[in-house]
């Protein structure tokens, strides 16, 4: 995945803790870290969830959009 993923950004500035954003999308609080410092990727299904659950398109968690 690019440089420009988002996750971080998106996460912090819609206040929500890596353990709330986990339950949402059932995942551990440990994967959300994993995947906040490019540790893992998510896959496509789980880029899905995270962008419905941050209310942000794939596109601009992925950072091909501003």
């Amino acid at each position: 995945m690019d440089a420009n993923f988002r996750l971080k950004e998106v996460r912090r500035s819609k206040a929500i803790s890596q353990k709330e954003l986990a339950q949402r999308i059932n995942v551990s609080q440990a994967t959300i870290s994993k995947w906040e410092n490019k540790f893992m990727e998510p896959n496509l299904l789980r880029l899905v969830d995270l962008a419905l659950a941050l209310k942000v398109s794939t596109d601009y968690l992925i950072g091909l959009k501003d």
